[in-house]
């Protein structure tokens, strides 16, 4: 039976991976830290898949965000950290292949939006996902298109008049995703509800423009 710590080496001055088996990146488990030594991240993963239960934390050790992974999906859970209740909650699948290309056009906002590819394991967003209040109390729910987004907006020249995107010389890179230039788009219904609980309105959208 092997150790349960093969090997442990420093990927970085913060990243530790500690190797659960013989063969190297088959089994392993990997923590970050923050500067002042409180952990920053943790997980498991065999073959490159994570299983069990991935943690952030702040600086301070306040839970930040958790995803909890079964064998083809997991659960998303996105925590206010002063008072550790749930801003959001939400599923993602697993998928073999990506999900189709999109392109969106927001004429509102002259925002372009364009179907990122991700990488495998490729997991999409699915079913119905939650926000809260600081108090625990129910803000929004609905549902997004599956596949993430880059986007590129407009840009403004010196006097401060936006410029379509389409008439700058912007392009996009790769390395786009680095700059957080990534989002959901909404779809379907999204229904809105006050700090009694009741509902206040209701939103409408399909391939992640607003209808109504």
């Amino acid at each position: 039976m092997l150790p349960a710590k093969v090997k442990d080496f420093t990927a970085s001055g913060t990243s530790t991976f500690l190797q659960l088996d013989k063969e190297k990146g088959k089994h392993e488990h990997f923590v970050s830290y923050h500067p002042n030594g409180q952990k920053s991240k943790e997980y498991f993963q065999r073959n490159g898949i994570k299983y069990d239960t991935l943690n952030r934390w702040t600086e301070k050790g306040e839970l930040l965000h958790r995803e909890v992974y079964s064998d083809s999906d997991y659960i998303h859970i996105n925590y206010y950290s002063a008072s550790g209740q749930i801003l959001e909650i939400g599923a993602y699948k697993m998928r073999v292949t990506n999900p189709e290309n999109l392109a969106v056009y927001d004429s509102a906002t002259f925002n372009r939006y364009f179907t990122f590819e991700c990488k495998k394991p490729c997991y999409i967003r699915t079913g119905i996902w939650k926000e809260f209040d600081e108090n625990g109390n129910l803000e929004r729910t609905g549902e997004y298109l599956p596949m993430q987004f880059m986007f590129t907006a407009p840009t403004k020249d010196s006097s401060g008049y936006e410029i379509r995107a389409e008439n700058t010389d912007f392009e996009m890179k790769t390395e786009i995703s680095y700059l957080g230039l990534l989002t959901y788009l909404k779809d379907r219904t999204w229904t809105y509800y006050n700090d009694k609980g009741i509902k206040t309105k209701e939103e409408f959208y399909r391939r992640g423009l607003r209808l109504y």
